[in-house]
C-alpha cells in the first residue's frame, strides 16, 4: 500500500502540471486566428421555382494579436434533414441582387470579400449574399444556417443563425 508522503507528492505534482497546462493556454488564448461574432439578420428572397438568395448581415470580432485575411465563404443550409451548399456572390453582383429582388430590402452594409483582412482586435460589420439551390419555402424552413469564413493560413471561424 502507498505511503501518505508518497500520496501527497502525487497530488503536488498534479496540482503542479495543472498550472503549467493552464498558465500555457492563459499565455497563449490571443495567438489562434478566428472571428468571433454572431448572424444578426437573415433575409431571403427568390430568385426563380428552384432557386433562393440569402443575406447575412454580421457582426464580427477578431481577438487574436494577427490579422484575419479572407480567403473564402460557404453557406451550409440544413433543412429536411438535408445539407445544401450556397454559392458566394460577390460585391458587384450583390448590388444586383438588391435592385433584382427588392424583397432583400436595403443593402446596409459591405459584402465581406476574399482577401479582406481584419485587423488584430477589430469589430467589422458586414453582409454576404449566396444562391442557394432550394425553392424560398424550404429555405425559410431550415433548421441550421451555417457560414464559414476560411483565413488564408487555414484556420476556419463560423458562424451560425441564431433561430
Amino acid at each position: 500500500m502507498p505511503s501518505k508522503t508518497l500520496w501527497i507528492c502525487a497530488g503536488v505534482a498534479l496540482v503542479a502540471l495543472a498550472l503549467v497546462f493552464g498558465g500555457g493556454v492563459f499565455v497563449n488564448r490571443d495567438q489562434r486566428v478566428r472571428l468571433k461574432g454572431e448572424v444578426q439578420k437573415v433575409r431571403t428572397g427568390k430568385l426563380d421555382e428552384q432557386r433562393s438568395v440569402v443575406v447575412l448581415d454580421f457582426r464580427v470580432t477578431n481577438p487574436s494579436q494577427y490579422p484575419f485575411q479572407v480567403k473564402d465563404l460557404e453557406l451550409e443550409v440544413t433543412t429536411g434533414g438535408k445539407a445544401v451548399a450556397g454559392r458566394f456572390i460577390p460585391e458587384t453582383d450583390a448590388k444586383n441582387v438588391f435592385l433584382g429582388v427588392p424583397e432583400l430590402g436595403e443593402k446596409y452594409n459591405p459584402s465581406f470579400a476574399s482577401k479582406e483582412r481584419v485587423a488584430s482586435k477589430a469589430t467589422v460589420d458586414r453582409m454576404t449574399a449566396f444562391v442557394v439551390d432550394l425553392p424560398l419555402r424550404e429555405l425559410e424552413d431550415r433548421t441550421k444556417m451555417v457560414m464559414r469564413v476560411r483565413d488564408a493560413d487555414g484556420p476556419v471561424s463560423e458562424l451560425t443563425e441564431k433561430k
